[in-house]
This record gives C-alpha cells, structure tokens and sequence, in this order.
C-alpha cells in the first residue's frame, strides 16, 4: 500500500526504460555484436555465394534459401549468446544482486531482458528479409 507521500512510477515506461538499458549493455559486448553480425554474412559469403544463383528443383533460388537458413542461425544464436551468455555474465558479476537491492521489481528486470532480445531477433529478420529479395531470371 502506497503513503500520500509516495508514488510509483509506471509500469510500461521503467520497462520501457529498463528494456533500452538491456539493450545498450548488448551491443556493448563485443562477442555479441559479432557473432550475431559478422558470422552469418562470413558464413553466407563461403558457404551460399557460389551457389547463390542457382535453382532448386522446385524453382526456389538457392541464394534464397541459404540466406533464410543462415538467418535461422543467427536467430538461434542470438538467443544463445544474447540471453543465455548474458545471463551467465551478469551472474558472474553479481549484477542480478546489484538489481535485488534497486527498487526495480524482478519482473520488469527479466520481461526487460526478454523484450531486449525479442527486439534485436525481430530486427534482424527484417534486415534479413532485404538480403533475400533475388532478383528474377530475365526471360
């Protein structure tokens, strides 16, 4: 029960707040940014470039397919090493015992982290979405 006195903020906008923080302390780890950036286009540019114009039987280009797959990677890499790492890493900095001690309730800190991954997966499929227009063979 809250005082006359005191006044608590918000819902939506310390999650909101606590969301863009997750956020900024993801791309600041460097093996973040990198694996989740660097790896499937380095993966793409080995493994799916010579074969990038070629067709499967069903008519689909296989570029397409290769960058949907490598997409998919970087998805599950992305949960891998954004929230499992990420968790790892701020227990073994006992950030999650600096949180207990703010005023923050633990449910806003873990939808927070939630969110931030959810955000960055989301974004990454729509940029992989503009690599995997290929362009139609000229008749």
């Amino acid at each position: 029960m809250t005082g006359a006195g005191t006044a608590v903020a918000p819902l939506g906008r310390m999650l909101l707040t606590q969301t863009w923080s997750e956020l900024r302390i993801r791309w600041r780890i460097p093996a973040f940014s990198v694996t989740i950036v660097a790896l499937p286009v380095l993966f793409f540019t080995f493994f799916g470039l010579p074969y990038a114009k070629q067709t499967l039987p069903n008519g689909m280009s296989l570029g397409a397919y290769l960058v949907a797959s490598f997409a998919a990677y970087s998805v599950g890499s992305v949960m891998v090493f954004g929230f499992g790492i990420g968790v790892a890493v701020e227990r073994g900095q006992k950030v999650d015992l600096l949180m207990r001690a703010t005023p923050l309730p633990p449910v806003i800190a873990i939808l927070a982290n939630a969110t931030a991954i959810q955000r960055v997966v989301y974004t990454y499929v729509e940029l992989k979405k503009g690599w995997t227009r290929v362009p139609e063979k000229s008749a």
